[in-house]
C-alpha cells in the first residue's frame, strides 16, 4: 500500500474525497475536538491583549461604511496591514457582540478546530502515517496558543484555513485538470492572501507536494502556479505602494544588515523555532534579540546544520522516501517570509514569535509521526497489536506534557498584565515586553507599579520611545500633568513625527487651568496633517479652535468626528459642539 513516505512513484497519490471522508473515524474526530476543548477552554474567560484594542479603536470597524474602506483603501489599512478578509470578520462580529471578548475568542477557537479537522482530513487523503498523531500535535502544541488566544491573530487561523482548502482543491485539480478546478484553486489562494500575506508561500509548498507525489520535475506545475505568484507578490506590497511611509519602521529593523547577516539571522531563527517545537519550555510574546555578528563562530552552526540535513535527506530519499525531505522543505517554506530576509513589523523588537509557525510546524510534526509509525513498533516486537501499543503508550507520553503546558499558557491570556508579567520577569531586558507589562498594570489601575517598571526600562534604554510615551500616559492617569508633559516631550524628541505624542502634549495643554489652547493648536494641526484619519486628534483640534474662538473651523472638525464615528466624541467636546449649534 502506498504511504506518504513511499518510494513508488507509480502508486503514490490520494484516496478519492469520498474515501477520505469515509475513512476518518468519528472516534478520532471526537477525540480531537474533546482534547482541544480541554486544553483551550480558559480562552472563553480571556480578555483583549496587546494590539487587540488598536483594532477595535479603528474607525473602519465602527462605521457601516468602514467595510468598504477595509477593502478599497489599502494605504489606510488597520494596523498598516492589508488583510481585508480578516478584518471583514472582525467588522461583522463587532455588530454581533461589540467589544465583548467572549465572541471573538469563541470564533478563534472554532476556526482552530476547523483547521485541525481539515488537517486530519488532508493527511488521511495523502495517506500520511500517524495522521491523527500529527494533527493532535498541531492542535495541542504550546506554540499554537498565541494564534488562538490572541484575538488579533485571527489572521493566522484564516489564512491557514484557506491554505488547507487550497491544497484540497489542488489535489482535485491534479486528478482532473479543468479550468473550473483551477479557478477554484486561484480563488481559495486569493482568499488566503486577503487574510494574511504569509499565504504567499502556498505555490512553493504545492510544488514540493507535487514533487513528492510524482518524483518528477515540476515545470508544468510551476507554470500553472506562476499566475498565483503574479497576483500575490504585488498584493504583499500593496500597503507600501499606496502608503510608502508605512514601511519605514519595518525597513529600519534590517536595513543595516548585510546579506551574510540576514542569512545568519534567518538560519538561526529557523533553528530557534525548531527548538521551541522540540523543547517548549517557555513561551513569551517577546523573546530577547541576539547580536548578528559574522565573527561569532556559533552563528554558523545553524546554517551548516540546515544544509547538512537537507543534503542528507536528498541523498537518502531513494532509500527512506521523498517524504522527509518534503516535510523539511515545507517547514522552511512556511517560515521563509519571517526568518529575516524580508522585514516585518516587530523585527526591531524581537526576531521570533510563536504564532509565525502556526502552519510551518506541520512539517516537523509529520516527521515525528513518521518516526513513530516506522520505528516505534520495534519496541514492541513481541506484541500482537503493535499499533495500539505504540499509540496507546508513546503518544500520550508526548501529548500529555504538551497539553499541560499549553493549558497553562492559555490562562496567561486573561489580560495584558497576566500575559506580559512572565515576559518581564524572565526577560527584563526585552524592552517592549516591559512596556506592554507596564501598560497592563496601568489598565488594571496599578499605576505606581507601572511607573517602577517604566523607570527601570528607561534606565536600561533611555532612548526607548514607547517607554517615555507610556510613562507620560501613566503620569496623566495619576493627574501628574507636569511629569506627563515632560515625558511626552521626551518621547517627541525621540520620534518627532509621532502624531499621537503631539496629541498627548496638546491634551495636557488643553487640560491646564485655564486651557493653553494657543500652544496646543499648532501641535494638533501638525498631528492631523501627519495622521488625517485620527479622530482623537481631530476632536482635540476642534476643542482648541473652539477655545480660540475659531468657531466655524471648530464646528467643521467636530462634525467630521461625529459623522465618522459618533461614539468617538467625548462629552466635553459634544457639549462644545452643541454650544456652536446654539451660536454660543
Amino acid at each position: 500500500m502506498p504511504t506518504f513516505f513511499s518510494n513508488n512513484t507509480k502508486q503514490e497519490g490520494t484516496h478519492s474525497f469520498a474515501q477520505c471522508s469515509a475513512s476518518t473515524p468519528w472516534g478520532a474526530i471526537l477525540l480531537l475536538l474533546a482534547l482541544i476543548l480541554a486544553v483551550y477552554y480558559p480562552v472563553f474567560f480571556a480578555g483583549f491583549v496587546w494590539d487587540d484594542a488598536d483594532i477595535f479603536e479603528s474607525p473602519q470597524i465602527h462605521n457601516m461604511s468602514g467595510l468598504i474602506d477595509i477593502w478599497i483603501h489599502p494605504g489606510n489599512s488597520i494596523l498598516q496591514d492589508y488583510m481585508p478578509l480578516n478584518y471583514t470578520t472582525t467588522w461583522l462580529e463587532y455588530r454581533l457582540w461589540g467589544t465583548n471578548p467572549f465572541g471573538y475568542h469563541a470564533v478563534n477557537l472554532f476556526l482552530h478546530c476547523v483547521n485541525a479537522l481539515l488537517l486530519l482530513y488532508l493527511l488521511r487523503c495523502i495517506r500520511a502515517p500517524g495522521a491523527l498523531f500529527a494533527t493532535l500535535l498541531f492542535a495541542l502544541h504550546p506554540v499554537q496558543i498565541s494564534s488562538v488566544a490572541w484575538v488579533a491573530q485571527r489572521k493566522d487561523l484564516l489564512y491557514v484555513l484557506f491554505y488547507f482548502l487550497t491544497f484540497l482543491a489542488w489535489i482535485r485539480f491534479e486528478e482532473k485538470k479543468t479550468w473550473a478546478r483551477y479557478l477554484l484553486v486561484f480563488a481559495l489562494f486569493a482568499a488566503g492572501m486577503l487574510s494574511k500575506r504569509m499565504a504567499i508561500t502556498w505555490p512553493l509548498a504545492a510544488l514540493v507536494f507535487s514533487w513528492w507525489r510524482s518524483g518528477e520535475p515540476q515545470l508544468r506545475n510551476a507554470l500553472r502556479l506562476l499566475p498565483l505568484l503574479l497576483f500575490a507578490v504585488p498584493l504583499s506590497f500593496i500597503v507600501n505602494l499606496t502608503n510608502p511611509t508605512s514601511s519605514d519602521a519595518e525597513l529600519s529593523a534590517i536595513e543595516h544588515l548585510s546579506l551574510l547577516q540576514k542569512l545568519l539571522l534567518a538560519c538561526n531563527n529557523a533553528g530557534y523555532y525548531l527548538g521551541k517545537l522540540l523543547w517548549p519550555r517557555e513561551h513569551v510574546p517577546f523573546y530577547p534579540t541576539w547580536k548578528i555578528d559574522p565573527t561569532y563562530p556559533v552563528l554558523y552552526l545553524a546554517p551548516v546544520a540546515i544544509a547538512a540535513t537537507l543534503i542528507a535527506l536528498w541523498v537518502l530519499h531513494n532509500r527512506i522516501g521523498r517524504g522527509p525531505l518534503a516535510a523539511a522543505a515545507f517547514y522552511l517554506i512556511g517560515l521563509s517570509t519571517i526568518l529575516g530576509f524580508f522585514p516585518w513589523s516587530l523585527m526591531s523588537m524581537t526576531y521570533v514569535q510563536d504564532h509565525y509557525q502556526y502552519l510551518a510546524c506541520i512539517g516537523p510534526f509529520l516527521l515525528l509521526a513518521y518516526a513513530m509509525d516506522r520505528y516505534a513498533p520495534r519496541l514492541f516486537q513481541k506484541s500482537a497489536n503493535l499499533r495500539f501499543l505504540v499509540y496507546g503508550t508513546l503518544a500520550p507520553l508526548l501529548l500529555l506534557p504538551l497539553a499541560t503546558v499549553a493549558h497553562k499558557q492559555v490562562r496567561l491570556y486573561h489580560d495584558r498584565e497576566t500575559l506580559f508579567r512572565p515576559n518581564f520577569e524572565k526577560h527584563p531586558d526585552s524592552y517592549y515586553g516591559a512596556v506592554q507589562f507596564a501598560r497592563g498594570l496601568s489598565i488594571n489601575h496599578k499605576n505606581t507599579e507601572a511607573l517602577v517598571v517604566l523607570d527601570q526600562t528607561i534606565a536600561r534604554n533611555p532612548k526607548l520611545f514607547p517607554a517615555w510615551y507610556h510613562k507620560g500616559i501613566v503620569h496623566s492617569m495619576l493627574g501628574q500633568r507636569k511629569e506627563a508633559l515632560a515625558a511626552f516631550q521626551k518621547a517627541l524628541g525621540l520620534e518627532p513625527n509621532s502624531s499621537e505624542t503631539m496629541n498627548c502634549i496638546a491634551a495636557q495643554l488643553l487640560s491646564e487651568q485655564p486651557p493653553n489652547a494657543k500652544s496646543a493648536l499648532p501641535l494638533l494641526e501638525q498631528a492631523l496633517a501627519l495622521d488625517p484619519d485620527n479622530l482623537r486628534v481631530e476632536m482635540n483640534l476642534g476643542t482648541a479652535l473652539y477655545l480660540t474662538d475659531r468657531k466655524i473651523e471648530s464646528r467643521k472638525h467636530f462634525e467630521r468626528v461625529i459623522q465618522t464615528d459618533p461614539f468617538a466624541i467625548t462629552p466635553e467636546a459634544l457639549a462644545q459642539y452643541r454650544n456652536l449649534l446654539q451660536g454660543k
